[in-house]
């Protein structure tokens, strides 16, 4: 596997731009949808709110054989930090539990802003599922 993307969960990988470049690579995987989290020179615009990249996640995965590249510049901060959430949300993990089976697969490093949001994402799903 290359070094610029790893597969973190069935389905969903982390990865940097090279590996969003590397069309041959992405065939050989068969990865069939791409998310671009890229910001600045890097930045193609994939809208403005996680609802939006969760649901491209979701539907990727809802596909026959669906596979989903998740990328950054870099494949540790941006690209981690949707993947996360993902997680949270849809598989009902908490942030500890999310960055642990991301981590046995890539090494991520979201930066302490998109900590602090997903900190305030845990605070508020654990909130809602002790109301329940």
């Amino acid at each position: 596997m290359s070094s610029h993307l790893d597969e973190v969960r069935p389905g969903i990988y982390i990865g940097d731009l090279y590996a969003a470049k590397d069309r041959p690579m992405l065939q050989a995987l068969n990865i069939s949808h791409v998310l671009n989290a890229a910001h600045g020179k890097y930045n193609i615009n994939t809208g403005p709110v996680l609802p939006q990249r969760r649901e491209f996640i979701r539907t990727a995965l809802s596909t026959p054989e669906g596979k989903v590249l998740v990328h950054c510049a870099m494949g540790l901060s941006r690209s981690a930090t949707l993947v996360l959430a993902y997680l949270m949300i849809e598989e009902k993990m908490t942030l500890v539990e999310a960055i642990t089976a991301v981590a046995q697969n890539r090494n991520i490093c979201p930066n302490m802003g998109f900590l602090e949001q997903l900190r305030t994402l845990d605070t508020q799903l654990q909130n809602q599922h002790s109301a329940i």
